[in-house]
């Protein structure tokens, strides 16, 4: 939504009026000491270029998005999510010790690999996501196998 310049008698935003409500209580004014200052007598008869000066002169600075001032459409990074933040060199490091830990073979390993995820070295994954699918699913299998491994060690011991 662009914020456009408004100068019909009236057209004050919320957020104007609000700012100039704030700046009464700070001030301790009652209703009518406000709107004589402003010279109104109401807030919502203002325009929004009147409600700007009575803003400032009342000590309230200006709006960080002033009326007819347009903020800047991408001022900040757009946020990446795990789905479109590309695999990085951790995740393939991870992978691969996982794969090699897991299955002893790293050929064995990318053979699980392109069977479960359709890829054949882990850098195809080519997603945080994806990445993070197969490290979750790789360290569930080892921790199982691990398990499994002290169970028969616990029980051939007995």
């Amino acid at each position: 939504m662009v914020a456009t310049l408004r100068t019909q008698s009236g057209s004050s935003t919320a957020r104007q009026r609000q700012v100039l409500h704030q700046l009464k209580r700070r001030l301790g004014w009652s209703d009518a000491e406000l709107h004589s200052a402003i010279g109104v007598e109401s807030t919502t008869l203002l325009s929004a270029g009147q409600a700007s000066v009575c803003i400032g002169r009342l000590g309230g600075g200006s709006l960080k998005h002033a009326p007819g001032t347009k903020p800047a459409p991408f001022a900040r990074r757009r946020h990446k999510t795990d789905a479109t933040r590309m695999i990085a060199p951790d995740h393939e490091e991870q992978i691969t010790r996982l794969l090699r830990e897991h299955f002893g073979n790293m050929a064995v390993g990318v053979a699980w690999l392109q069977k479960n995820f359709d890829a054949e070295q882990p850098r195809d994954l080519l997603t945080a996501k994806r990445a993070g699918q197969v490290i979750r699913v790789l360290k569930d299998m080892t921790e199982r196998r691990q398990a499994t491994c002290a169970k028969e060690a616990h029980l051939g011991a007995t």
